[in-house]
């Protein structure tokens, strides 16, 4: 399992610094959608020289437009950009071509996408699939719907998972075999976000953590 963490709803100088600072605790930084919407790709750019040489991932949570806003992404030195999973179908093929031809990683945010429709987007088998928890959905039980959705899509490869994932969730998250766990302020918003990312980055890369948390 990869250990993503999200830089998102800070500003610019915090987030560069922060990539400098954990990028070898991270095997992707994202830049996060407020990042981008604020600071536009310039943010994209400047975290990716600061992370020298960790990949990045842009969550333009691209609803239109897939060709344009993906090519400009790759071009900005993201390594992985994030679509809809409810935008229009011609729109996530889009983002899929683009990204199969300029050797880059396609994420399908699977935010509010209904369970047909996860079905119907299996096609795009390369892609990188994200059970995204919302931030205002409430208390919902993270390890039930990884479940649910392991068990509803079960030819999907590929699984991300985001959206309140915290230390304890991790062994059971890598047993369900998911690929990339991101964590945003259970790292960021810690009182020391570096100890917190070599913790993260301990248990998503250690083969001997049991379900339980134990060594």
């Amino acid at each position: 399992m990869k250990l993503q963490i999200a830089l998102d709803r800070i500003n610019l100088e915090v987030a560069v610094t922060l990539a400098h600072q954990l990028r070898d605790y991270a095997d992707i930084i994202e830049v996060g959608t407020s990042l981008i919407k604020e600071y536009g790709l310039l943010s994209v750019r400047m975290l990716k020289d600061a992370a020298k040489g960790t990949s990045i991932l842009a969550d333009l949570k691209t609803m239109d437009e897939g060709e344009y806003e993906f090519l400009s992404a790759y071009d900005s030195k993201a390594d992985l950009a994030t679509v809809m999973g409810v935008a229009a179908p011609s729109t996530v093929a889009a983002c899929y071509r683009v990204s199969d031809k300029m050797e880059k990683s396609l994420v399908i945010d699977l935010l509010e996408t209904s369970e047909e429709r996860i079905s119907a987007l299996t096609s795009f088998q390369s892609a990188l699939f994200c059970v995204h928890l919302p931030k205002d959905g409430g208390n919902l039980d993270i390890e039930t719907k990884v479940h649910d959705f392991f068990k509803c899509h079960p030819s999907i490869e590929h699984v991300a998972v985001a959206g309140g994932v915290r230390l304890e969730h991790v062994p059971l998250l890598r047993k369900l075999g998911v690929e990339v766990c991101i964590v945003g302020s259970q790292i960021i918003g810690s009182d020391n976000p570096i100890e917190a990312a070599k913790e993260f980055y301990h248990a998503v890369h250690h083969d001997n953590i049991n379900v339980d948390g134990g060594e």
